[in-house]
């Protein structure tokens, strides 16, 4: 059975950046369009972005037990974004850091104490 890669990416609206992140595995791609109602015929190969509201996201979370919880982080704005990890072209595949729109998040806690 193939399994294809997702990121859940919460988004500060306030900070302009992702602020954090999880990747996770999906054997049924079926499933997970009816979890966030996605149009198979619009999008067949699951390439789009997609934003989730908190009922999808629960979804997620309980039937690939993600595990995601971007409101524990208390901030105000927060969008999250579903898209599909792709092969061969991930930033985490290659041997050193790159820019990923974490530092200003990492900087901020780092200076508040966090």
């Amino acid at each position: 059975m193939s399994q294809d890669s997702f990121i859940l990416s919460a988004f500060d609206l306030n900070l302009w950046c992702s602020v954090l992140e999880t990747r996770f595995t999906v054997d049924d791609l079926a499933a997970l369009q009816a979890i966030i109602d996605a149009d198979i015929d619009g999008d067949p190969d699951f390439i789009g972005f997609y934003s989730i509201d908190p009922g999808e996201l629960n979804g997620i979370n309980q039937r690939f037990k993600v595990g995601f919880d971007p409101a524990s982080l208390n901030l105000p704005e927060i969008e999250v974004w579903l898209g599909r990890e792709r092969k061969g072209r991930s930033l985490r595949d290659v041997p050193y850091l790159v820019h990923t729109n974490f530092e200003l998040p990492l900087t901020i806690m780092l200076i508040s104490g966090f």
